[in-house]
């Protein structure tokens, strides 16, 4: 995460940021999940259909023979934090009902990480 810690509010909407911001987010969590180093990990995973029947895109997506079993949900906030942190719950609270109510999704894990640099 040190990477992306020390460029986090140079190009705030820079795709080049977020690229490092979902590598370093993906290392940091296998890290701490070991048994996952074997599942097929995309960026940017757009799933076809969510709980609401639209599209939803998945920061990082881990797969298990084609079948999407964990969804990462990643928060970089940089600036207005507590003028959105009810925004920020409010969020995740939709994200993890599109997420959940998506039809044919079996998920093993949804995990929401945000990081406050």
């Amino acid at each position: 995460m040190e990477t992306f810690l020390e460029t986090s509010f140079q190009n705030v909407r820079s795709p080049k940021r977020t690229k490092v911001f979902h590598k370093d987010l993906l290392n940091e969590v296998l890290n701490a999940n070991h048994d996952w180093a074997e599942y097929d990990w995309q960026y940017e995973y757009k799933l076809p259909v969510d709980g609401f029947g639209g599209t939803f895109d998945i920061d990082i997506a881990g797969f298990v023979n084609g079948e999407l079993k964990v969804a990462i949900l990643g928060k970089a906030l940089n600036s207005n934090i507590n003028k959105n942190i009810k925004n920020y719950a409010n969020t995740s609270v939709g994200e993890a009902a599109r997420l959940m109510f998506a039809p044919d999704l079996n998920l093993d894990k949804v995990l929401f990480i945000s990081v406050l640099p």
